[in-house]
């Protein structure tokens, strides 16, 4: 595919103000070593008057080993054990101290979910051992 020059900003928002086309042309910039970071957009002169530095939190990258569960297909009922446990790391501290442990030591905190019997689990809702289960 050929590339093809981009319209200009101020062409396609004739009326933005030319602070917001300055902060988006930083923002769309397809090499991500060259795109404004988050704090350097928040520092931005268009958001000058909703940058509150005390109220914007930073934090460490997720560490990868949280996202072990997308390189498999999960059945419906995997997925329901995965939103069960994210509930579960929000609202009882012990489960997620055993949690953020595994985090630490690199291990997948999802394993047991991934390889567990619902893994067999098709999810399929029109089978015959579901009939007598509520729709959703």
């Amino acid at each position: 595919m050929a590339k093809k020059k981009p319209k200009p900003l101020e062409i396609l928002f004739p009326n933005a103000n030319p602070k917001a086309i300055d902060l988006m042309k930083k923002l769309f910039v397809f090499d991500p070593k060259k795109r404004l970071k988050v704090e350097e957009a928040l520092k931005h002169p268009y958001l000058a008057a909703l940058h509150y530095p005390d109220d914007e939190p930073i934090r460490d990258p997720v560490p990868k080993v949280e996202f072990e569960f997308e390189k498999y297909p999960l059945s419906l009922e995997q997925s329901r054990d995965l939103l069960y446990e994210e509930l579960l790391l929000y609202h009882f501290p012990e489960f997620k101290a055993e949690h953020d442990k595994k985090v630490a030591a690199n291990e997948d905190p999802t394993k047991h979910i991934l390889f567990n019997d619902n893994a067999h689990k098709s999810g399929d809702r029109d089978s015959d051992e579901d009939d007598d289960e509520e729709e959703y």
